[in-house]
């Protein structure tokens, strides 16, 4: 049983013990060790101690598995060479292409150039070849496109162009083996037909840049391709261009232009088709076309707004000889494909609507629809009008070909008259030239031939201002003759070895002249016969030229043209004759004349020379031509070879001690103003008040290097002796020399 104190009680025993209060006692002994507390809270980390010493080396561990092998760099040459191996478009579209890529020796080389020297950079285009019907190939139509926008008038056209967004990969570094997939898709296409990738790569090596065009063309279906394209070739371009380009000179085959070049091709600034077919022909009539020559410049607009007008482009032989280019496997389209489209390229004012435009001229057989057969009435043979009889021009007609041939010359010693003797020719027919003479025949005789040319002589033998005494050997009908005239009588200290040559055409009234190539013979007046040097060659003139002529089409052979293109004929008698004015006269010495004409557009200088007619009193400034104005050389300038034998564009020259120094006038007219109403200068009055003498190599060198100071250098390397002038041009210059002349004439990336 528990009780409960009363609350008193309590409270009387607590005041109790609040009120008695001791002196505290002695510490009591310490009581047991009571039992471990439960852990606290881990404290914050404390700082790192002192690294410990390093323990002792570790056993070896096992090796490891071999890695993939490495690449070796190579050592390669210069150039690119690009090969196709294979190409397929899968049934998607997706097109690969494999090839290799080496150098000039045939070593690989690295795209990216980490491996081998110099990266290589190349692009693609993907085309297939279109077909008027199977087997017969038209145009190209590519599935690599771009958009060509006007800025001006935001008019956008779609144009062939490289891919983009494709990739490369590498299969075989050894080889220079890599596949390219396309980023293009070749959406919907037939596997029947042609197709072609064109490719281009650049590589860059010591500075130089070097370029591939290939192409590859196959049949998507696997079958062997059947149908190709080539109008015109490659070799027939470099004919005349030496190493064709376009596009920075990464463009260099008709293969790889031709894909792009098409009819859905044109410029979006002039609205010109680019296509090729249009625009070659276009370009190469230029100062030719009907509508430049009407007034309209014929030009395209390229990268970055650049203007190419190419009005005042000079075909350098008959624009109607269309094989010239078309050289290839279907060349001959120029005669089977007459079409309003094809033959308007370069009949660009004829008009076959009705409603004839201003500047137009109407088609001869009238109004013709756009889709009309022009092979009707212009089949390639034969047919109301052919077009190969339209495009055969007198010139080349062989039954107009009129040929002379020189026999022999007699009587050719110091004081006596030489007789030439020579065969005539028209249409491969002999001509009796006393019954049915030519239009103009002439004769020349110069000397001396085994240097340079100094002096020349000529006669008319048939035509106005004939003279001397033409004779038949036998009744004529044989067409051999004779012709003596006193004008080529030798002097009695007459020497050495001299030239006769003959030029001479056919022109009947309003028809063209038909010339023939000019003869030359050299014969000893004394001694034996030493020739002229042979510098140029007529095949390779004629490489461009077709058939060179000159002074109204009469003269042919570059033989004949030196022996009065001499050192010493300044060309006084074309030049300007004004009273009371002085004026410099340049030579027409060949080598000097021939380099300034050609280089043309390239000189730093004007080079003017008096044309045909001569000055006269109606015009006392005559009819000059500036060269530098008129030609544009279609390749490099530095190409010697192009027109040189090989050997004789390089220094030192042969014979050089027998060349004679070129011969430069400065003549001023001193006829009083007052002597006649007329400003012509008359006889007696032109007069020569000062002469430069040119030394030979330094005439050659300073018709292309025309600078002043070019002309300074090279004359300041010149000694005079009592010999006349010696020139040291070959101590630098020479063959193997520091600054070899040869050397510098090499074309870059050959």
């Amino acid at each position: 049983m528990h009780r409960s104190l009363p609350f008193g009680y309590v409270s009387l025993a607590l005041v109790a013990l609040m009120g008695c209060s001791g002196e505290d006692g002695a510490p009591g002994a310490d009581g047991a060790q009571g039992a471990t507390g439960a852990a606290g809270a881990q404290g914050a980390t404390g700082p790192a101690g002192a690294a410990g010493a390093d323990g002792a080396q570790g056993l070896p561990g096992e090796p490891g598995a071999d890695g993939s092998d490495g690449r070796l760099a190579y050592f390669t040459g210069a150039g690119v060479n690009l090969e196709f191996v294979s190409a397929a478009i899968a049934t998607d579209g997706t097109t690969t292409t494999t090839f290799k890529i080496t150098d000039a020796g045939g070593l690989p080389l690295d795209m990216d150039g980490l491996f081998t020297e110099g990266a290589v950079s190349v692009r693609f285009i993907l085309a297939y070849l279109n077909e008027i019907e199977p087997g017969d190939p038209d145009t190209y139509v590519a599935y690599t496109v771009r958009d060509a926008t006007n800025t001006t008038t935001n008019v956008t056209v779609q144009q062939a162009a490289t891919d983009s967004g494709g990739s490369f990969e590498l299969l075989d570094p050894t080889t220079g083996l890599y596949r390219y997939t396309f980023g293009t898709m070749a959406m919907d296409f037939d596997g029947a037909l042609t197709h072609t990738i064109a490719a281009y790569a650049t590589r860059t090596v010591d500075g130089v840049r070097y370029v591939a065009n290939e192409t590859h063309s196959f049949r998507p279906d696997g079958e062997d391709v059947v149908t190709t394209r080539e109008i015109v070739t490659n070799d027939a371009c470099n004919t005349c261009h030496g190493d064709i380009s376009a596009h920075g000179g990464s463009r260099k085959a008709i293969g790889v232009c031709i894909t792009c070049h098409s009819p859905q091709t044109s410029d979006p600034d002039t609205g010109n088709t680019v296509a090729m077919s249009t625009m070659i022909h276009k370009i190469h009539m230029g100062a030719s076309l009907p509508s430049v020559v009407g007034g309209t410049p014929y030009r395209i607009i390229g990268n970055r707004g650049s203007v190419h007008d190419y009005s005042e482009v000079h075909f350098p032989q008959e624009n109607a000889r269309c094989e010239t280019c078309h050289q290839g496997a279907q060349g001959d389209v120029w005669m089977t494909r007459a079409s309003i489209e094809n033959c308007s390229a370069c009949h660009d004012r004829t008009s076959f609507d009705a409603n004839v435009p201003t500047g137009y001229t109407l088609h001869k057989g009238g109004a013709q629809p756009a889709t009309a057969d022009c092979t009707t009435c212009h089949p390639a043979t034969g047919g109301l009008a052919p077009v190969d009889e339209a495009h055969l021009t007198a010139l080349r007609d062989p039954a107009k070909k009129v040929e002379i041939e020189i026999l022999g010359v007699s009587h050719r010693g110091p004081g006596d008259t030489p007789v030439i003797r020579f065969k005539v020719m028209v249409g491969g027919v002999a001509r009796n030239i006393l019954t049915s003479p030519l239009t103009t025949l002439r004769a020349t005789l110069a000397g001396e031939a085994s240097g340079d040319y100094s002096t020349y002589f000529s006669a008319t033998v048939q035509g106005n201002g004939a003279s001397g005494v033409l004779t038949a050997v036998t009744d004529g009908s044989d067409g051999v003759f004779e012709y003596s005239t006193p004008v080529f009588a030798a002097p009695a200290d007459r020497a050495g070895s001299w030239t006769v040559a003959l030029d001479g055409y056919v022109q009947p009234s309003g028809e063209a002249r038909v010339a023939a190539f000019t003869p030359v013979m050299t014969f000893a007046v004394t001694g034996t016969v030493a020739e002229r040097r042979e510098v140029v060659s007529n095949d390779k003139c004629n490489g461009c030229h077709y058939d060179l002529s000159a002074h109204g089409g009469g003269r042919k052979n570059v033989a004949f043209c030196v022996m009065c293109h001499n050192p010493d004929n300044p060309g006084d008698e074309r030049a300007p004759r004004v009273e009371g004015a002085s004026v410099h006269i340049p030579s027409v010495d060949f080598r000097r004349m021939i380099h300034k004409i050609h280089a043309g557009a390239v000189l730093s200088e004007d080079y003017i020379l008096g044309g045909f007619p001569a000055a006269t009193e109606a015009n006392p400034a005559g009819s000059p031509v500036n060269f530098t104005e008129e030609v544009h050389y279609p390749r490099a300038a530095n190409d010697c070879l192009a027109c040189h034998i090989d050997g004789t564009q390089a220094l030192p020259l042969a014979n050089a001690m027998h060349l004679r120094p070129t011969i430069e006038e400065e003549r001023t007219c001193d006829e009083p103003l007052a002597d006649d109403a007329d400003s012509f200068c008359d006889n007696g009055f032109f007069n020569v008040t000062s002469t430069t003498e040119i030394p030979p190599i330094t005439a050659a060198c300073t018709s292309c290097h025309d600078t002043s100071d070019a002309m300074a250098h090279a004359l300041g390397e010149v000694t005079m002796t009592a010999m006349g002038a010696v020139e040291t041009c070959a101590v630098c210059h020479g063959a193997g020399r520091e600054f070899d002349a040869e050397m510098f004439h090499m074309i870059a990336g050959e």
